[in-house]
């Protein structure tokens, strides 16, 4: 079945494993680097960006191998984000919730289920996200949004989501709704179905290439095949929620390391030393470079750490017992506040170093903490830090 939507999808190259995974986020990485500063000036929809995405053959690299992917591992996707990230902070958060959300597909769907969306996957249809809503509530409280089983092979939907990031470009958009007796629902939607409608107001500070707008439903009907009911995967104890912290700290760490390549060279080209150092170029300052080398550390240990909470995963789907699902989960929260506190304040430092031309628009290097501010919000360090700290002192279980 062939979604109708406006982004033109050419062939796909079918990755086969870990190797061309990394091969094709390099590849495709350059060319988000171009694009970047211009995206992120003109708040223009990625099209080319996201073709080559799709194109690239990288929305398909968790389908499982029997359903035809290359059923890579939790580390190659982290790696394949911190890549992305590295080029552009908000072009390497849009596929997130694809990589995420599809996952829920091969944990929990019919044989005909996972067979019908593997291909549209390795076709290279992007899914998008509908899961957030406004208000009060915990955040995995039954949603507002509701879905209504009709009795003849479809499910109709009714509700509103924010925050709904890569739902505007995408082909399927997976819509988190409580059925009527109050269990979650999982359902995708195709981009362009009856009732659907998508609202193109995202107008954070940064991340402006993610679009995540708002999104409207008024009786959206669909299959039931397009529906995951009963759904409780962000509720049992697995690697389907630290899934999407891991990937969240994977975009902090990637722009992590694109903030320090432009910054050091900014400090090797417009940077002026400090009067008092005594020295002719900046990157002979001796402070510099001793600021500049712990702030780099820190990133690397990020790096590090993020990289051993997706091995910790990819092994807890091994095992899978209770305590090595919890020890992973523990371990991603660490990597990921360690990861957006490092990011954030190399992105905010370097400033200092770079002196006062580096606030000019013309450079537009202030990119960089705007993206890594506006996406750390999503995973709040504090509650990272009390989860590690309560699971080590025993009080959370």
């Amino acid at each position: 079945m062939t979604i109708d939507t406006a982004l033109p999808i050419g062939r796909v190259t079918r990755l086969k494993n870990s190797q061309e995974a990394i091969s094709a986020a390099e590849e495709l990485a350059a060319f988000f680097r171009e694009s970047a500063d211009r995206l992120d000036r003109s708040r223009e929809l990625p099209i080319e960006e996201l073709t080559a995405l799709a194109e690239s053959g990288l929305l398909g690299i968790r389908v499982p191998r029997e359903f035809g992917g290359a059923g890579v591992s939790y580390e190659t996707v982290v790696r394949v984000f911190v890549i992305l990230s590295k080029a552009s902070g908000s072009l390497g958060q849009l596929p997130q919730n694809h990589f995420h959300l599809i996952d829920s597909i091969f944990i929990d769907g019919t044989v005909d289920q996972k067979q019908f969306f593997a291909e549209e996957i390795l076709a290279g249809r992007r899914f998008g996200n509908a899961l957030s809503e406004r208000g009060s509530k915990p955040v995995l409280s039954p949603p507002d949004t509701t879905l209504t089983e009709t009795g003849s092979g479809s499910v109709v939907l009714d509700g509103d989501k924010y925050y709904s990031t890569g739902a505007l470009t995408a082909h399927w958009i997976p819509v988190l709704a409580s059925t009527l007796d109050g269990q979650f629902s999982l359902t995708f939607v195709p981009r362009h179905a009856d009732g659907l409608t998508i609202v193109n107001d995202w107008d954070a500070m940064g991340q402006r290439s993610t679009h995540s707008g708002t999104v409207h439903l008024r009786g959206v009907e669909v299959p039931e095949l397009y529906s995951l009911k009963p759904f409780d995967g962000f509720h049992r104890p697995d690697t389907f929620s630290p899934y999407a912290s891991i990937i969240h700290a994977a975009v902090d760490v990637g722009i992590g390391f694109g903030v320090l390549e432009r910054g050091i060279e900014l400090i090797r080209t417009i940077a002026r030393p400090w009067r008092t150092a005594n020295v002719d170029h900046a990157i002979d300052d001796p402070l510099t470079a001793y600021r500049l080398g712990k702030l780099a550390t820190g990133v690397q240990a990020a790096e590090q750490l993020l990289y051993e909470a997706a091995r910790r995963l990819d092994h807890a789907d091994e095992l899978r017992t209770a305590d090595q699902y919890e020890l992973a989960a523990v371990s991603v929260a660490q990597a990921s506040a360690f990861a957006s506190e490092n990011s954030e304040r190399l992105a905010s430092e370097l400033f200092e170093f770079i002196g006062a031309r580096s606030t000019s628009d013309s450079l537009n290097f202030h990119r960089y903490w705007r993206d890594v501010r506006t996406h750390s919000t999503h995973d709040p360090a504090r509650w990272k830090y009390h989860r590690a700290g309560a699971w080590l002192l025993g009080t959370d279980r």
